[in-house]
């Protein structure tokens, strides 16, 4: 098992993913666009995040390669689980959370297949 692969595209899922989100808090600060824009470019930044973390862990595996980026994108989801729990104080298991997670795996699952 490739743990360094797995920790180094599991580090840039959550950067690339911070730096959508900075990109659009200085937007929605600065300007005034509108919500929905807002979200589909926050959740776009996980999707894309997952994936290149995904990606990096797909170059950087020799083998079971589909493997290690399903256990990248359970790792962002599982911190991204537990921090919503902290900020909000309870957990949600709704359509919402439900549709995420699937962007999650599957844009996990298309970085591994882009990768090799």
């Amino acid at each position: 098992m490739n743990v360094k692969g797995i920790v180094r595209g599991s580090l840039f899922a959550f950067i690339i993913t911070l730096l959508f989100i900075i990109v659009f808090a200085l937007l929605s600060y600065f300007g005034n666009p509108d919500e929905r824009i807002v979200t589909v470019g926050v959740y776009a930044g996980v999707v894309i995040g997952v994936f290149v973390g995904s990606l990096a862990v797909a170059k950087a595996s020799e083998n079971k390669i589909l493997l290690h980026s399903l256990i990248v994108s359970l790792i962002y989801l599982a911190i991204l689980v537990a921090v919503s729990a902290l900020i909000n104080r309870e957990l949600h298991f709704n359509m919402h959370f439900m549709t995420l997670a699937a962007g999650i795996l599957v844009s996990g699952m298309l970085g591994a297949v882009v990768g090799k």
